[in-house]
């Protein structure tokens, strides 16, 4: 687009208004992007850290022996040694190493990891539920995305035993716990998934009774996660930190359906299908 001046000059009007121009000691404008508030910044590294979470996955009951270790490379050969190890043992045929066929499959989600970190500085004994002494260090695995990482946790849960869990940030994931213990006091037996909605700062609720190809049962409302939770380095939650609201029940008209309803019936309709009964 072109605009004149009061001379009648001419002259092209740069696109785009959000960002500022500065102009050089020549004459030349050169651009400046605006720097994004605290505020946004606080969204940003939030949104990042909770979009990093999400294609990674957490394993903490590695069986890396039964002698404490700290050199980073071995533990990272005990590792993957460990998932060897508990798939034998996982497939329960007697043997120190698993079929040629669950290899493969290891091979194949070792294979899409794009990083790996170690939660802690050494191998410490594994106190967890199944404990029978070994160390271990929960290991974080990346992945590609969303899909990758949720094809590798069943993968690993289903072939080896391992214990997974997305590794939020220690807010994130204390809110997610209380939220979780909620839904549990009232459906022991159920399996429960709580996601975040970045766009909303919320978590979102849903359980699934036990049993084949049942239904997810979403709960209704979004729970608007407490400010801390922006404190995405944070190592430790602060004490007494509760979320503000806790899932309430879904209606029966959101677990069942809502009921017919008649509309418009004739009164003539009614006193028929009376008669008929």
């Amino acid at each position: 687009m072109k605009v004149s001046d009061a001379s009648g000059n001419q002259r092209k009007k740069p696109s785009g208004g959000f960002v500022s121009a500065e102009a050089d000691a020549r004459g030349k404008l050169q651009s400046r992007q605006r720097e994004e508030t605290p505020e946004e910044m606080k969204v940003r590294k939030f949104n990042e850290a909770i979009r990093d979470a999400e294609r990674s996955t957490l394993c903490f009951n590695l069986d890396m022996g039964m002698v404490p270790i700290m050199n980073k490379q071995t533990i990272s050969e005990k590792a993957s040694l460990a998932l060897t190890k508990m798939a034998a043992s996982k497939e329960g045929k007697g043997k120190s190493v698993p079929s040629q066929d669950v290899i493969a499959v290891i091979d194949d989600v070792t294979s899409l990891v794009t990083n790996m970190e170690f939660y802690g500085t050494s191998t410490k004994q594994y106190k967890g539920k199944g404990a029978t002494g070994f160390c271990t260090i929960p290991v974080k695995y990346q992945f590609k995305d969303k899909d990758q990482k949720s094809y590798a946790e069943k993968t690993l849960r289903d072939k080896c035993d391992v214990k997974c869990a997305t590794p939020y940030p220690a807010i994130v994931r204390e809110c997610i716990k209380q939220a979780i213990e909620h839904v549990r006091g009232t459906h022991p037996e159920d399996f429960i998934r709580v996601s975040v909605v970045t766009k909303d700062f919320a978590l979102k609720v849903a359980r699934r009774p036990p049993g084949k190809d049942l239904k997810w049962i979403e709960y209704p409302d979004l729970l608007p996660l407490p400010t801390e939770a922006y404190e995405v380095s944070a190592k430790k939650v602060p004490d007494g930190l509760r979320i503000f609201y806790l899932p309430s029940e879904p209606t029966e008209d959101m677990l069942f359906g809502s009921p017919a309803k008649e509309k418009n019936v004739s009164p003539s309709k009614v006193r028929r299908d009376s008669k008929n009964k």
